[in-house]
């Protein structure tokens, strides 16, 4: 959304500011006067509160700890007053127990003070999106038939169309991969712009906007003599699309090499320098995941620092292909001569007591030199789901781990993706298993054995209320839940209250720096503090040594993996 798109929004928004910091006032008023000309402030929660009977306001920006009456109190009071009011609360990292009770408050933003100009817009712009949608649902009161018809058809252009660059959206592209003739398969040309991030953060959102535009604009000229079609997927995502009934290999060869040959070099307003846009892209030519499958040759050409890899033909391809057949065949002879095995990683308590367990698959291999090889997952998952051999390993490993867990009396957690969940045949896997072990309707004095889902919660939901129901019903059968690697976004706190999970897995990139990384000290500090007001228990990963475990132990984290305490073994 550009600076000109947020200030249409916002121009006719009533905005109060409830701050009793005069500094603070003013510092948060110069940000907000950039997109609010109507913008009212208030010393306290009192003040606020009486503000905001007299003049109806769209919007609320409040400080939580203030004297007279504090934001919560505030805000509960506005809500029911005007329950479609927007809140955002604008306070300090080390309050756990308010982010909690704003949470339960439904807010729609949580800024950090100092307020940053970027994290404002991150997080602002789930508002202004909201305010955008409850404009137009106004409009839609007169002529309501005929509006609604009209609008649906715009809100479907919307869809569609980008609005920055007014070509395909990601929708547009899934639809069309989805309706491809069965006679024809699709060739997918994902380009991905090197550090766009960069370029934001250096020039600002409006010029990354406009390299945006001119970029599509590059590939609309390069497209006038041929025939893709043409995607803006993610913020600095682009797709060719191509169908075919025959490959022919040479053209899009041909068509990469004159792509990278284009000029790129463009001057944007505003921008003293001009800017070279550089990018990478990746190539499906597979009718099945052709858009997963392009990301997987983009994400190998910047590994190896090419311009562009195609997923099933590059230089090296034949050795690669090899390969893999080489490992779908292993995959499946581990399968059935029973060389698949879970090893399981201690996870202790404060006083170092081995509680728990996480299961973690491997293959043993035997060979002439070695007489045992122990094969990681990095070694072998990635091609199992490209085999379709994912989905036989991840069941093999359930009723692996549920079956120890039954024979050693032991709990252990089984690590879950959003994909897991979503498949079917994992869910009736899962659930005919815990029932095949008497592992269900475990009690909190009896989880000697209890089962754990380790689930990594990300951005990428696309069904949320069915990931919810989903853990609601394991937990009705006593399954605990962990959110795994928490801390890499804040993202997933607004998601904490609906998933209710038993433990929060810290992210071990915080953890294994924790003594030197200042920043990961505090925001784990944070997210103790904020577990423990929701009752729910923390673990540390990565812990490697005794210094991290006396310092994650003085936060009052309540367990502990590591290699400190045991690296994954066969035995329990």
């Amino acid at each position: 959304m550009t600076i000109e798109q947020i200030k249409d929004i916002t121009k006719d928004l009533k905005v109060l500011l409830v701050e009793d910091d005069e500094k603070v006032l003013d510092i948060t008023l110069k940000i907000l006067g950039t997109f609010f000309p109507n913008i009212q402030t208030a010393i306290d929660g009192q003040d606020g509160l009486e503000k905001f009977k007299l003049n109806s306001h769209n919007l609320v920006i409040t400080d939580i700890s203030m004297p007279k009456m504090d934001g919560l109190e505030m805000i509960k009071a506005m809500r029911e007053i005007d329950d479609t009011l927007d809140v955002v609360i604008l306070s300090a990292m080390n309050e756990p127990k308010a982010i909690v009770e704003s949470l339960k408050l439904g807010i729609d933003g949580y800024l950090f003070k100092p307020l940053s100009f970027n994290k404002f817009i991150e997080v602002m712009e789930n508002v202004f999106h909201k305010e955008a949608i409850k404009s137009k649902l106004v409009s839609y009161d007169t002529n309501l038939n005929d509006e609604i018809q009209k609008r649906a058809l715009e809100l479907n252009k919307e869809i569609i169309t980008d609005k920055i660059t007014s070509i395909g959206t990601l929708s547009s592209l899934m639809l069309k991969l989805e309706t491809i003739d069965n006679f024809k398969s699709p060739v997918v040309i994902l380009l991905n712009i090197d550090n766009f991030k960069i370029y934001n953060q250096l020039y600002g959102v409006e010029a990354g906007d406009k390299i945006l535009i001119k970029f599509a604009n590059i590939l609309k000229e390069y497209n006038k003599n041929r025939d893709y079609e043409l995607f803006r997927i993610n913020a600095d995502e682009f797709v060719l699309l191509d169908t075919i009934e025959y490959m022919d290999i040479d053209k899009y060869e041909k068509d990469m090499e004159e792509l990278f040959k284009l000029d790129t070099l463009i001057d944007i307003e505003g921008v003293d320098e001009p800017v070279d846009i550089e990018f990478t892209a990746g190539i499906s030519f597979s009718s099945t995941q052709a858009l997963k499958k392009a990301n997987m040759a983009l994400f190998e050409a910047r590994k190896r620092g090419r311009n562009f890899i195609g997923f099933s033909y590059d230089i090296d391809y034949t050795k690669e292909l090899q390969s893999n057949l080489f490992w779908k065949q292993e995959i499946k002879n581990a399968l059935e001569q029973k060389r698949v095995i879970a090893f399981y990683q201690p996870i202790v308590n404060r006083d170092q007591q081995i509680v728990q367990y996480e299961s973690l698959v491997r293959i043993k291999r035997y060979n002439d030199d070695d007489p045992v090889d122990i094969l990681a997952p990095s070694d072998f998952l990635d091609i199992s789901v490209m085999t379709k051999q994912y989905l036989m390993l991840t069941k093999y490993m359930i009723e692996t781990t549920l079956k120890t867990m039954k024979d050693k009396n032991v709990s252990i957690s089984i690590n879950l993706t959003y994909q897991d969940i979503k498949n079917s045949d994992i869910y009736v896997n899962l659930k005919e298993n815990i029932k095949k072990y008497h592992l269900e309707d475990k009690t909190e004095f009896d989880i000697s054995n209890s089962v754990i889902f380790e689930i990594l919660e990300h951005e990428g939901i696309d069904c949320y209320n069915s990931f919810v129901d989903f853990i609601k019903e394991f937990k009705d059968m006593g399954v605990k839940i962990a959110l795994d690697d928490f801390g890499t976004g804040f993202s997933n706190f607004s998601h904490i209250t609906g998933l209710n999970p038993d433990y929060i897995k810290l992210d071990g990139a915080l953890i294994e720096n924790i003594d030197k990384d200042k920043k990961a000290y505090d925001l784990v500090n944070a997210i103790v503090k904020f577990s423990k007001e929701l009752g729910i228990n923390t673990i540390a990963e990565h812990v490697h040594s005794k210094e991290i475990f006396d310092i994650t132990y003085k936060l009052g984290i309540d367990k502990f993996q590591g290699y400190y305490f045991g690296e994954p073994s066969e035995d329990i």
